[in-house]
C-alpha cells in the first residue's frame, strides 16, 4: 500500500471552480490501495523501526 486519503474540513476557501483552498482542519489521514488522487503516494519512509506487522504481504 502507498496511496493516501485525507479527510479534512474546509476553513477557508476562495472561487467556486475551481475553488482554492486556503485554510483546512486535517481531521484523518489513510494509508490505502487506491486513492482517488493518483498523485497522492507515500514515496519515502524515514527513521523508526520495523514492526512485525510490517513483514505481511
Amino acid at each position: 500500500m502507498d496511496g493516501l486519503s485525507f479527510g479534512y474540513r474546509v476553513r477557508e476557501a476562495r472561487g467556486v471552480s475551481p475553488r482554492e483552498l486556503l485554510e483546512l482542519e486535517v481531521v484523518e489521514v489513510s494509508v490505502v490501495t487506491h486513492p482517488m488522487q493518483d498523485l497522492a503516494r507515500v514515496i519515502a519512509v524515514e527513521g523508526g523501526e520495523q514492526s512485525p506487522s510490517s513483514n505481511f504481504a
